[in-house]
């Protein structure tokens, strides 16, 4: 599910408990993780930004995933990771794209995990070893930054 708040509704709907960022969607706090601070990306939040919410879950804990922007939803082949990257626990994988571009693909335990929204529960990606079969992987959210500078 994807959830967009203008800067206004982002501004009076994000509370916090505990010091940790929440939302409430239908009556229940979601857990919100900002996709920035997990890949140590340096950005500056804007109180006049929208905000754009991927409602995953992990490990049966709905958390909320803050991404920059919603480009696209797209059905991919998600190929693993080789083994120098596959010690990093928040890609699941990479895939081609239409325009030849290489895109990585979030691991979605691995961020709740680093996140601390679950914890104990090994990814089922890094027990995968790695292997040049393909899979066909669910329709996922392409989550992409568009700062200024940032890299493509």
């Amino acid at each position: 599910e994807l959830v967009r708040l203008d800067a206004e509704q982002a501004v009076r709907g994000v509370e916090r408990i505990s010091g940790a960022p929440v939302y409430r969607l239908r009556g229940a706090l979601l857990p919100l993780v900002f996709l920035d601070e997990q890949l140590q990306l340096q950005r500056a939040r804007r109180s006049d930004e929208d905000m754009y919410i991927v409602v995953l879950q992990a490990d049966d804990q709905p958390f909320g995933l803050v991404v920059d922007a919603i480009r696209d939803t797209a059905e991919i082949v998600v190929k693993p990771l080789q083994k120098q990257l596959k010690n990093i626990p928040l890609f699941a994988g990479a895939s081609i794209m239409g325009d030849g571009r290489v895109a990585l693909v979030l691991d979605v335990l691995g961020i709740a995990q680093q996140a601390g929204v679950v914890s104990g529960v090994k990814s089922l990606f890094a027990s995968e070893p790695a292997t040049p079969t393909e899979s066909r992987g669910p329709t996922r959210p392409q989550a992409h930054d568009d700062t200024p500078g940032a890299s493509r």
